[in-house]
């Protein structure tokens, strides 16, 4: 009897074995150069009561959207954002703070395609009066595309190790089982701020990356 249940537990361990599914993990990553950016301006604008500042934010604003359209960018483009106002205080040493005044904190938001001009804009931007803060978003306009070219390097990645696995093992493959995109990764596609405080350099976009990874699994024949 006992003879006979080690028996049957060897067959189930080598059934177990045989039958063992193949897991491995592949990544696509596909390079690309960036054809459009989302460009948002923030400035501050200061006055004695709320109603100065708000007045010298609206003339700033004006401005801001004057030097914009000087260098080839339609106004209808241009969008007014988030906008705050907030007390401003002097903290004297050994003496309660006293408010001086209120600023005003506002953004613009335009989208374009054309990188030439944009790198002109960012060129001047320090030379601006308002010292404005330019955060730069670039993104590509075949995005989709280009996420599922790495899907397909990810898959041709992944069945290239289980092949390899497979021969090293001398197992066979059975058919697919299972496939899972563990994640796709597209960075917001270089996020630069320029302004007399920032220390970029450079106002290309340059090259950008997506990556997917995915998992399959094989049946073991």
């Amino acid at each position: 009897m006992k003879r006979y249940l080690a028996g049957l537990a060897g067959c189930l361990v080598l059934a177990s074995a045989t039958l063992a599914d193949v897991t491995v993990g592949g990544e696509g990553v596909v390079a690309y150069t960036p054809d459009q950016a989302t460009v948002t301006i923030d400035f501050t604008s200061e006055g004695k009561t709320k109603e100065e500042a708000r007045s010298k934010s609206a003339a700033d604003r004006k401005t801001l959207c004057e030097e914009i359209e000087k260098q080839g960018f339609p106004a209808g483009d241009i969008k007014t954002g988030r906008t705050s106002i907030n007390a401003k205080y002097e903290y004297p040493k050994d003496a309660p703070s006293r408010l001086v005044g209120y600023q005003v904190t506002a953004s613009l938001t335009f989208f374009t395609k054309d990188l030439k001009k944009l790198s002109k804009m960012l060129d001047d931007v320090e030379n601006s009066k308002l010292d404005p803060r330019v955060s730069v978003q670039f993104s590509s306009s075949k995005l989709k595309e280009l996420t599922d070219k790495a899907r397909r390097e990810a898959v041709a990645d992944a069945r290239r190790k289980a092949d390899l696995y497979a021969d090293a093992t001398k197992v066979k493959l059975g058919k697919l089982k299972d496939l899972s995109e563990l994640d796709t990764y597209t960075p917001t596609t270089g996020a630069f701020t320029y302004g007399k405080a920032s220390s970029n350099e450079s106002s290309g976009p340059g090259e950008q990356k997506v990556t997917v990874r995915v998992r399959l699994t094989y049946l073991n024949e």
